[in-house]
């Protein structure tokens, strides 16, 4: 074969390849076309048979839990609710000024989270995480020296 033979069996090739492609993507729209119409007239048709579900509560509006009455963490850990997640936990994590979810003037979202978070862990695995005498002091600036 020479050399121009070869170059316009290249070219008839990528002619080919080209007009593969242009078909593929012209189907392929076709499908997503029809697919979608085919979806839509399928919801259209369940929208018409099931019936009105009840309106979907906000985040804000749990059920039974009031969002002042944060919940008491046991000695042993148990889990939460639905409602009290939603009641207590914060929508997202946020960092500001090296704090969570507010600067240090604001701890209330931190304090709701750590509640939630103590409920899950419970007291007995929460203080093994800091050591004994640092709890002490903590107890000690809260409720007062303990006595003999």
């Amino acid at each position: 074969m020479t050399l121009h033979e070869l170059k316009a069996l290249e070219f008839q090739l990528r002619d080919t390849e080209y007009r593969l492609r242009m078909d593929l993507l012209q189907r392929d729209k076709a499908w997503r076309e029809r697919i979608t119409a085919a979806m839509s007239l399928l919801c259209r048709m369940l929208a018409a048979l099931v019936p009105d579900s009840p309106p979907r509560r906000e985040r804000d509006e749990p059920v039974g839990v009031r969002p002042d009455e944060r919940p008491v963490p046991d000695l042993k850990p148990r889990a939460i609710t639905l409602e009290e997640y939603h009641a207590h936990a914060p929508e997202k994590f946020e960092l500001w000024d090296g704090y969570l979810f507010n600067t240090v003037d604001h701890p209330d979202a931190r304090h709701a989270l750590l509640g939630l978070l103590l409920v899950n862990v419970g007291l007995l695995d929460a203080v093994r995480l800091a050591p004994e005498e640092r709890w002490r002091e903590a107890l000690a600036r809260v409720y007062g020296p303990a006595g003999p």
